[in-house]
């Protein structure tokens, strides 16, 4: 059986890690930031523009932290079910 309260705060303590390092590298190179992104989306993230405010990267950390934490969650609880 797996823990399923172990897994989801795992989960929700590495995204919010991940989510801030992300943060603080576009804040601190953005044009990098904006190349790799593209490298990694295949889409010209260059050209999109698009500029970062506090409020956005509170609002998309809460979102990207809180969605992950509920994938961990139903993955423990199905996988419990599937495994009992």
């Amino acid at each position: 059986m797996t823990n399923v309260k172990a897994l989801t705060i795992t989960g929700l303590a590495v995204a919010a890690t991940t989510y801030v390092v992300c943060a603080a590298f576009v804040a601190v190179a953005p044009d990098i930031a904006s190349t790799l992104g593209t490298y990694i989306t295949h889409i010209d993230l260059v050209k999109v523009g698009r500029s970062v405010t506090w409020g956005g990267a509170a609002i998309g950390f809460v979102f990207v932290t809180a969605f992950v934490a509920i994938v961990c969650a139903a993955s423990g609880s199905i996988y419990n079910r599937i495994a009992h």
